[in-house]
C-alpha cells in the first residue's frame, strides 16, 4: 500500500510514467547469459520480465519508476531472507537499473482457503521477526501512518463524491474506532499486499512474492487484507470474523480502512471507472456484519 501511495502522491506532483528502455532488457540479457527476456504481466509499479538462463526460466523484475527502488530494494531483502534456502534470489545493477532475478514460480492450481492462508502467514510472521530480516522494513511504515493515511483517503473520497451517506458515516465511524483502539497495538509485520496473484508455489509449497509493500502492520491485518479482494467476496460470511486477536468491531474496522485506501488509490490511479461495485456497496457490505 505504501508503496503505491507515494509513487501516486510523486505523480500527481509531475512525475511522469516511465518505460523500460529495450536497451536496458538487453544489458540484463547479456548479462545474465540469456538470448532474450520475455515481457509478462507485472504489477502496478513493476516491470517483469521471463528470462532462460542455463536452461532454466527465471522471472527480473525492475520498477518503471525511479522512486519505486527502495521498496524494491526491500522486496529482494524481504525474500532472500524468507526463501533464500529454497528459491535462486539475485539482485543485479545495471547503471541507474535495479534489478531482481529469481527462480520463475507459477500460481497454485486451486486458491489456498481461509485456514492454509492462515498458517502460512504464522510461518513467515515466525521467520520476520528476527531483527536481521526485518530491518528491511522502514520503522516509519507502520500502522498510525496507514491510519493516516486512511484518513487522507477518505477525505479524499467525499471531497470527490465517491463516497457519501451512510457509507461516510461507518467509515468515518471506523476510523475513528481504530484511533482509539492504537494504543493496544503491537506492532507485527505484515506483507501488505497478500492477494492471490502475489502467491505462488515452488516444490515445497505456496511462496508469498512481491513484498514491496511490507510494513509494521498489527497481527491479522494480512488476513483481513486478503478477504478484501472481490475473489472472496462470495464467501463472505459471519465465520470469516474470530481469526484474529481483535474483537469483531476492530476486524470491520481494519477492512473498512483497506477498502478506502484501495479505493482511493483507484481514483488516484485513475482506475475507478471499472470497478465492479463503488466504495459505498463495498463499505457497506461488511458493516452489514455489525
Amino acid at each position: 500500500m505504501f508503496s503505491k501511495l507515494r509513487h501516486a502522491r510523486i505523480s500527481r506532483s509531475g512525475t511522469v510514467g516511465g518505460i523500460i528502455p529495450p536497451r536496458d532488457v538487453a544489458q540484463l540479457s547479456a548479462l545474465l547469459g540469456s538470448s532474450a527476456a520475455t515481457p509478462v504481466k507485472g504489477g502496478t509499479l513493476g516491470a517483469t520480465f521471463l528470462v532462460l538462463i542455463d536452461g532454466h526460466q527465471h522471472f527480473a523484475k525492475t520498477s518503471v519508476f525511479a522512486d519505486g527502488e527502495p521498496a524494491l530494494r526491500k522486496e529482494a531483502a524481504l525474500l532472500s531472507a524468507l526463501y533464500g534456502d529454497r528459491l535462486h534470489v539475485e539482485t543485479v545493477e545495471i547503471g541507474t537499473r535495479y534489478w531482481l532475478v529469481t527462480d520463475a514460480l507459477s500460481h497454485p492450481l486451486r486458491p489456498p482457503t481461509g485456514d492454509l492462508l492462515r498458517a502460512l502467514i504464522v510461518s513467515w510472521s515466525n521467520r520476520l521477526n528476527d531483527p536481521k530480516v526485518n530491518a528491511a522494513i522502514a520503522a516509519h511504515d507502520d500502522f498510525a501512518t496507514l491510519l493516516h493515511e486512511g484518513r487522507v483517503a477518505l477525505s479524499g473520497l467525499i471531497s470527490g463524491a465517491h463516497v457519501s451517506g451512510k457509507a461516510q458515516d461507518w467509515a468515518s465511524a471506523c476510523l475513528d474506532l481504530l484511533e482509539y483502539e492504537k494504543h493496544r497495538f503491537v506492532a507485527f509485520p505484515c506483507h501488505g499486499d497478500l492477494g492471490a496473484r502475489n502467491l505462488m508455489v515452488d516444490g515445497k509449497g505456496l511462496v508469498a512474492i512481491d513484498w514491496e509493500d511490507a510494513f509494521w502492520g498489527i497481527e491479522g491485518y494480512d488476513y483481513l487484507y486478503w478477504l478484501t479482494f472481490m475473489a472472496q467476496r462470495p464467501h463472505y460470511s459471519p465465520t470469516m470474523f474470530g481469526h484474529t486477536p481483535w474483537q469483531k468491531e476492530v476486524e470491520i474496522a481494519v477492512l473498512i480502512l483497506i477498502i478506502v485506501l484501495k479505493s482511493w488509490l483507484s481514483v488516484l490511479f485513475g482506475t475507478h471507472g471499472g470497478n465492479d461495485l463503488d466504495v459505498n456497496r463495498r463499505i457497506l457490505e461488511i458493516v452489514a456484519f455489525a
